[in-house]
């Protein structure tokens, strides 16, 4: 019987390529909330029929976290459960038995973010849960209300929504910064545009490699942060800083989100600006860089980059207490 033709874009595997490998047991990733199978989906009906042995639904815990450990799809709204996001991932090889059950679940909200709360302890900020929550909000928001237009944008005019400041962010960042480096004869040639195709065709830049590439958000103009890619971005900040000349050479391409409601988009800009004060993230993005990207430097450097991140917004706060005097 011929296979089912997929859905463009999702690339295709037979359940003979998988007989083929070690059977391994499934396992849903970390980053789901639950998953499930999916049905048989095809070019001509979306919902499809009958149960997929390519992919399975995963119904994610952060909108901006795809699972790191299959290839997925990009995410979209759950259309029974506004607020909720998923994606369609693949099976990995030999994924052949443990299969995901027929139905999901959906937690309520409560149990999800004190679930999501409990896990995110400790990471990536070190800051105020009200911040982590603020800003899944605000991204959220962002993808509801926006349309999305694929763009080319000066490295120089993107900035993180958030600091990294976690040590093993910290050396993940450093990793990627390492990698643009290497590949700087490939960076530094006309058109000087880093896009996606490089990224998933050149080996030099695998470190670079996302299903969702950047996200951005304009702020004002020539100024616009990510809210997807804050580690790739602050990579390539930290590869080329200010005074390297590919700092003002270098062009990203990026999925710009685009708000066209003048009111919602002047609160979207409000919010954000209101959230990387309370995280540091503008002192993080205009003062902090390893003194070096040697991988001791680094580590030796990233513990103590929440103390020296909490003096810049100490500084920053008091200089700004004194402008209004």
């Amino acid at each position: 019987m011929l296979a089912v033709l997929p859905l463009a874009g999702v690339a295709f595997r037979t359940s003979g390529e998988l007989s083929e490998a070690t059977v391994l047991p499934f396992q849903c990733p970390q980053e789901c909330w639950e998953c499930c199978a999916s049905h048989n989906r095809n070019m001509f009906f979306h919902l499809g029929f009958g149960t997929s042995t390519v992919e399975f639904k995963c119904v994610l815990k952060n909108v901006s976290h795809l699972p790191r450990s299959h290839k997925c799809e990009e995410v979209v709204n759950r259309s029974h459960a506004p607020g909720a996001f998923k994606t369609y991932c693949e099976f990995n090889h030999g994924e052949d038995s443990n299969l995901p059950k027929d139905i999901c679940y959906t937690k309520s909200k409560a149990a999800k973010w004190a679930d999501w709360l409990w896990q995110k302890k400790g990471e990536i900020f070190g800051l105020a849960n009200k911040n982590m929550y603020e800003m899944a909000s605000i991204v959220g928001s962002i993808r509801k209300q926006a349309r999305e237009e694929v763009r080319v944008l000066p490295l120089g005019q993107l900035s993180s929504i958030h600091p990294i400041d976690n040590p093993g962010a910290i050396e993940k960042t450093a990793d990627r910064a390492r990698a643009a480096l290497a590949a700087r004869d490939v960076l530094d040639r006309s058109p000087y545009t880093m896009t996606k195709a490089m990224t998933a065709n050149y080996p030099g830049l695998k470190e670079f490699q996302s299903v969702t590439g950047f996200y951005a958000v304009k702020l004002a103009e020539g100024e616009y942060v990510t809210f997807e890619g804050n580690g790739r971005c602050v990579a390539l900040l930290w590869a080329f800083p200010e005074g390297d000349e590919l700092r003002h050479k270098l062009k990203i391409e990026v999925t710009e989100f685009i708000i066209d409601d003048d009111k919602e988009k002047a609160e979207i800009v409000r919010r954000i600006r209101a959230l990387q004060k309370a995280m540091g993230s503008r002192e993080f993005s205009s003062s902090m860089r390893p003194p070096s990207l040697d991988e001791d430097v680094v580590a030796t450097w990233a513990e103590g980059a929440k103390e020296e991140l909490k003096e810049l917004m100490v500084a920053a706060a008091a200089a700004e207490r004194g402008g209004k005097l």
